[in-house]
């Protein structure tokens, strides 16, 4: 832990030598959830007396929000700086979770990535500036930001990380993490099934910390925790290291495994989106039999009518029906494919172990139906549950990016907003002015006046004629 705060507390009193090496003065640490990123920064920022203001973006809803943040720009001055002639002090912003921003809020990213780029001005420069006069909105930060996150693979953070200085804090070894756990937890428990829970994650340490705690203080609690197995079941969970190992495990857990969901999965409400259009990818691999065709057909529908919900929320901004699409896509298709696939069991059974003319002659498919259920109890080869989970791991799972047009429709719908409230008219009236004068440069002239560029004349055509 020294180590990697004085490695950190070295980046950071270096940050504004970086625009020497044409870096910007921001810093992007990242590591995996629960090593402490955090708290070593405002551990470094306290003892060198920096002054700072911490942003969790978790906890900003707003976009205004997200445009007063760096409003504040100097930091808190003693009187007696006055009369010792002292400039003000810069402050630094601390930016947390910048990687859970949504996605409607990404353009916010997207004015910090501007504000903070290290660009020298040149006559280009300004004369680009007064025929855009949208930039003035955007100033150049002059104080030093950090961000901290757990992800480098989106596009926006990759261009974060181009610009700004990037450290990679690692996790401690795990004997570090271990020691403490040994110190902190008196209960006589398992402390391997500990050990592999808190995988070298102090968040998880503090939650084990304490439900520990009260056990100590609540004999009634103890009991409860230990008469339900609560704790052992929560202690076996599988910890996936990895954001894109835990959406392949939930889909392919999804594909295998044919008893209840509720019982068999724990999908987060960030990747719903993703694992449904995995799901719905799949799903076709594991579809051979002309008695899939009515289910696939099915599950179509319901992908559909789980689209036309998407579309709505995005466009009239009703989040709460978000869950409802996440029961239409993964939910209802789920248990339609379990039905499915013992069917198809049902059917490979009799083949293997029924000739077609003693099938034929009982009849009795109820019958041979609970034989088979019994089977299936008592064969390893068909219990699902015994599949190791380095197994489904492994196991590909294919996944193409969709770019859905309900983020455009909601976008021009909003540019278009913009565009009537600058311009004092309705929708009506907007589109028929600018219909009605394609090709009068003196209208565009006097469109200056409004503050709209080139960019957005040419975004309102493309809207206005493509309808």
């Amino acid at each position: 832990m020294n180590s990697s705060y004085k490695s950190i507390e070295n980046v950071i009193i270096n940050l504004d030598k970086n625009n020497a090496n044409s870096k910007s003065n921001s810093l992007y640490l990242y590591g995996k959830s629960g090593i402490g990123k955090t708290t070593i920064v405002k551990k470094v920022l306290q003892d060198n007396n920096i002054d700072y203001l911490y942003y969790d973006i978790n906890n900003l809803k707003d976009r205004n929000q997200f445009n007063e943040i760096f409003y504040s720009k100097n930091g808190n001055i003693n009187i007696m700086n006055c009369f010792e002639r002292k400039t003000n002090k810069k402050i630094i912003y601390v930016v947390d979770n910048i990687d859970h921003i949504q996605n409607n809020e990404k353009i916010f990213l997207g004015n910090i990535i501007k504000a903070i780029r290290p660009r020298k001005k040149t006559k280009k420069d300004t004369d680009t500036n007064k025929k855009n006069k949208k930039n003035k909105n955007i100033q150049n930060l002059d104080n030093n930001v950090i961000f901290i996150g757990t992800n480098i693979y989106e596009k926006k953070i990759k261009e974060l990380i181009k610009i700004s200085s990037f450290y990679e804090l690692k996790k401690e070894k795990s004997d570090y993490f271990n020691k403490i756990i040994d110190t902190t937890i008196n209960l006589d428990i398992n402390k391997d099934l500990v050990y592999n829970f808190c995988n070298n994650n102090y968040k998880k340490i503090n939650l084990i910390q304490k439900i520990f705690n009260k056990c100590n203080d609540d004999p009634s609690f103890y009991k409860l925790l230990y008469k339900n197995n609560l704790l052992n079941f929560l202690l076996s969970q599988k910890q996936l290291s990895n954001y894109n190992e835990n959406i392949i495990y939930c889909v392919n857990k999804l594909l295998f495994f044919p008893k209840n969901i509720k019982d068999k999965i724990y999908i987060h409400d960030n990747d719903k989106t993703i694992i449904s259009l995995l799901f719905h990818e799949n799903i076709i691999d594991y579809l051979s039999l002309p008695s899939d065709y009515t289910f696939y057909k099915n599950f179509l529908q319901n992908i559909c009518d789980g689209d036309y919900l998407d579309r709505v929320c995005f466009q009239k901004q009703i989040w709460i029906l978000n869950e409802m699409t996440y029961y239409l896509k993964i939910d209802k298709n789920y248990e339609e494919y379990n039905k499915l696939k013992e069917v198809n069991n049902f059917l490979t059974y009799l083949k293997e172990n029924k000739s077609e003319k003693e099938v034929n002659k009982e009849n009795n498919y109820s019958d041979l139906y609970n034989i088979y259920v019994n089977y299936t109890k008592n064969s390893e080869l068909v219990e699902n549950e015994k599949i190791e989970e380095e197994k489904i791991l492994k196991t590909p799972s294919r996944f193409t990016k969709v770019l859905t047009k309900y983020s455009t429709e909601y976008n021009n719908n909003n540019f278009i907003i913009g565009l009537c409230k600058k311009m004092h008219v309705d929708r009506k009236r907007l589109f028929n002015l600018f219909y009605s004068n394609v090709d009068n440069e003196s209208f565009y002239e006097k469109l200056e006046e409004y503050e709209i560029n080139k960019l957005d004349i040419k975004r309102i055509n493309s809207i206005i004629f493509r309808e």
